[in-house]
């Protein structure tokens, strides 16, 4: 039975020593729970604010970048259509019956020579 006190008081004793520890140590300090909570919503609709800054920053971006590409994108299709143009109007030229009269008279051909039609009439 006395070993059975002993471990007791050592228990006991244990016991107090924490509770001492624990009340030596000051409180945290908390803060009020109406200023967190303010505190909380203030910082919520500041990031949402910062949120939609970097959003409409991200948007205005693309969309000028849009624009650059689809101004170069224009320039390249007049250019394109342009050429076009001009090789259409060679060409008219060169298949021109006068023009290929000519030819012949320049170049001393003969302008009597059989020619064969390679296309068929589709019906």
């Amino acid at each position: 039975m006395e070993q059975t006190e002993k471990t007791d008081n050592i228990l006991f004793d244990d016991a107090t020593v924490t509770d001492r520890i624990a009340s030596a140590t000051p409180p945290m300090q908390n803060l009020p729970t109406a200023q967190l909570n303010t505190l909380s919503r203030y910082l919520f609709v500041l990031l949402a604010v910062i949120t939609s800054f970097l959003v409409l920053l991200w948007s205005r971006l693309d969309i000028s970048e849009t624009k650059v590409a689809m101004g170069n994108a224009q320039k390249e299709y007049r250019a394109a259509l342009e050429e076009n143009h001009r090789l259409r109007l060679e060409l008219n030229l060169l298949l021109d019956p006068a023009s290929i009269e000519r030819q012949v008279d320049t170049w001393d051909l003969e302008p009597n020579v059989k020619s064969i039609d390679i296309y068929e009439v589709r019906q």
